[in-house]
């Protein structure tokens, strides 16, 4: 997914994204609105393989999937922030954005 992010993207241990998102266009997968624009990649632990899992961005339900670990986020802008959670776990995960750079 290196035509996404540069190599120096990474998530902190807060869940802090820094790095640069590409712009990129054709992401035919996405709602009209976000086929263009910036999108981050991310691959969940294995031990979350098992689960389903419900993303939302900003408090609003974007996904739900059962058994998958590879997830493509489009991120509008730097100050969007997602969260994971199954029923099991709750929230495992949040991600902002605010450190990193969309070019």
């Amino acid at each position: 997914m290196s035509d996404l992010v540069s190599e120096d993207t990474k998530i902190g241990a807060d869940g802090a994204v820094t790095g640069t998102l590409y712009r990129v266009s054709g992401m035919t997968a996405y709602g009209e609105g976000e086929q263009e624009g910036h999108y981050f990649p991310l691959l969940l632990d294995e031990k979350y393989a098992d689960k389903g899992i419900t993303v939302k961005r900003d408090g609003t339900v974007r996904a739900s999937k059962v058994k998958d670990l590879d997830w493509v986020l489009y991120v509008p802008d730097t100050g969007v922030s997602f969260t994971f959670e199954t029923e099991e776990d709750g929230v495992f995960l949040t991600l902002t954005f605010s450190g990193a750079t969309l070019a």
